[in-house]
């Protein structure tokens, strides 16, 4: 995913969270454990020159 917006008229409703639930779950069934989120163009820079950056672990959760 290269990027994600929420239209102004959508926000508040939970769909950027749906979105990202979504995107996780598709990453997780791939096998993956990790996710990469750059949130500014220096990251992205940063990513490309193999700089460390911001990760996302994904956890299983827990059932309450």
């Amino acid at each position: 995913m290269h990027f994600v917006g929420v239209n102004p008229a959508f926000r508040g409703t939970g769909l950027a969270r749906r979105l990202y639930g979504a995107f996780f779950a598709l990453a997780r069934s791939d096998g993956r454990s990790t996710v990469r989120a750059l949130t500014s163009p220096q990251e992205l820079v940063n990513a490309v020159e193999g700089v460390s950056g911001s990760s996302v672990r994904l956890v299983p959760r827990c059932s309450r």
